[in-house]
């Protein structure tokens, strides 16, 4: 017989064992009875396995797509405050109103990082880490040791104990 399609079920796949032995005697009846219970048995638990794998791979998949959401619903509050600052600043021409409403903004976004357990790297005066720092240039410097990190360019951030992004640093000759 032809092979099943791709998309068939493998218990589909399986096929009933032949109805050609006869079953005379008592004994054999029974045995015949017995067989077909057995493949229904067989063919129910195959059903429900492959129920439950894909059950397993959609919740999988909703998993993934939406594994972000708690993150991104906090910082829906963060926009929210540097929209009203830009609106803010376009009503009220006083630089230091702006200021204090991105430095209010920048505090919630900490927090939220804080929240789910972004660090930043602390990297300036430290000694070069590759495993944590991109070095971008270097640059002589008789005030600190070789290979020490005098400048950040951009700050680097651990998820947990993952590194999130490396801090882009200048290190010393």
């Amino acid at each position: 017989p032809p092979p099943p399609p791709p998309h068939t079920p493998f218990f589909l796949m399986i096929r009933r064992p032949p109805r050609s032995t006869r079953c005379t005697s008592r004994r054999q009846r029974q045995m015949c009875i017995r067989d077909r219970e057995n493949h229904e048995r067989f063919l129910r638990a195959a059903a429900e396995l492959d129920n439950f794998r894909k059950r397993k791979e959609r919740e999988v998949s909703d998993l993934r797509k939406y594994a972000n959401q708690m993150l991104l619903r906090e910082l829906l509050g963060v926009v929210d405050n540097l929209e009203r600052a830009l609106a803010a600043s376009l009503e009220n021409s006083e630089p230091e109103g702006l200021r204090e409403g991105v430095e209010m903004t920048l505090k919630e976004l900490l927090k939220i990082f804080d929240q789910f357990k972004v660090t930043p790297i602390e990297a300036h005066e430290q000694p070069f880490d590759p495993n944590h720092h991109e070095a971008v240039m270097q640059e002589p410097n008789d005030a600190f040791p070789p290979n020490t990190v005098v400048k950040e360019l951009q700050k680097g951030y651990m998820l947990r104990d993952r590194l999130l992004r490396p801090a882009m640093v200048v290190v010393s000759k």
